[in-house]
Parts: structure tokens; C-alpha cells; sequence
């Protein structure tokens, strides 16, 4: 999906290929401590607030995830559809259908094309 993002001019966050991220999830969070999750939450935070669009990935990995809708209701236009965020749904696996109703008010993709058609159609800074 990175990839995907990126060939349409696009810089990208993604919690994996976050080195700070990856850091405080190895060095902190097994500290155990309140500090270690609210600096992880921040992490996340401040990735989110630089962030102009969002793409969701339900994937079976993805299934239950307590971020996903944190994630889109954080980045997304304040409106109830936003034209910002998208999720990609991995076929056969995953259809909308079978998710929370929270991915309704995202525009819906089921392949690398349809995020790389949303993309294209908002605009550099849409």
C-alpha cells in the first residue's frame, strides 16, 4: 500500500515503517507503564494530525483493531462522509458488509488501483 501511495507523488505514514514508532514499542511499551502508553498514543497522534487523508487497511490482521476507527474518525474530515478517507478492503476476505458500520462513511477500495483512482481524483492537496 505504501508503494501504491507513493506512486501517486504522495509522502505516506505507516505505524511499521515508523523507526521512532518501532523504538518506543521495543524500549518502552515493555516498561509497562502509563508513560509508555500515552508516548506511544502521542506518537501515533502526531502522525495522525500531520496526515491530510487516511487509508484504513481491513485485512484479516486488522479484524477487531481498537486503532482503525480511531484512525479514520482522527484524520477524516469533520463531516459524516469525508472525501479524505478511504479503506481498502482485502477480497475475498474482507468486504464492508462484513465490518462495523463506522467504514460506511469512508470511501470504499478493493485494490491497489481503486486507492491509486481516490488519490489521483483529490488532488495534490485535496
Amino acid at each position: 500500500m505504501a508503494r501504491t501511495v507513493t506512486n501517486t507523488g504522495r509522502d505516506y505514514w505507516l505505524d511499521i515503517h515508523d523507526p521512532t514508532l518501532r523504538w518506543a514499542n521495543t524500549k518502552v511499551v515493555s516498561l509497562g507503564s502509563v508513560a509508555g502508553a500515552i508516548l506511544l498514543a502521542a506518537i501515533i497522534e502526531i502522525a495522525l494530525l500531520n496526515s491530510t487523508h487516511v487509508i484504513a487497511l481491513h485485512t484479516t490482521n486488522s479484524a477487531g483493531s481498537a486503532w482503525i476507527p480511531y484512525e479514520l474518525g482522527r484524520a477524516k474530515a469533520r463531516k459524516i462522509f469525508s472525501s479524505q478517507a478511504a479503506g481498502w478492503f482485502d477480497p475475498p476476505n474482507i468486504s464492508p458488509s462484513g465490518c462495523p458500520e463506522y467504514v460506511h462513511l469512508a470511501h470504499q477500495t478493493a485494490s491497489h488501483r481503486d486507492v491509486e483512482d481516490w488519490l489521483m481524483k483529490r488532488g495534490r492537496y485535496a
